[in-house]
């Protein structure tokens, strides 16, 4: 599978209201060094962010039960 697919199937599987709990177990280790990466970094919502940052935020908050 390319980088593209791999990333559509993702989502996919994302989206799928099949998702398990293996699923979203795989998901971890890559969502918290993902997250590591922007320790540190400062994040004003009051300034221009890249869309990374917006992701990186909006996950953060969705895991925190956070998200608005």
């Amino acid at each position: 599978m390319n980088p593209a697919d791999e990333l559509r199937t993702a989502v996919q599987v994302l989206k799928s209201h099949h998702t398990t709990a293996a699923d979203m177990a795989r998901l971890r280790g890559p969502v918290r060094r993902w997250l590591a990466s922007w320790e540190g970094v400062e994040i004003r919502e009051d300034a221009a962010l890249p869309e990374d940052a917006h992701h990186a935020l909006a996950v953060a908050r969705a895991i925190n039960g956070t998200a608005s």
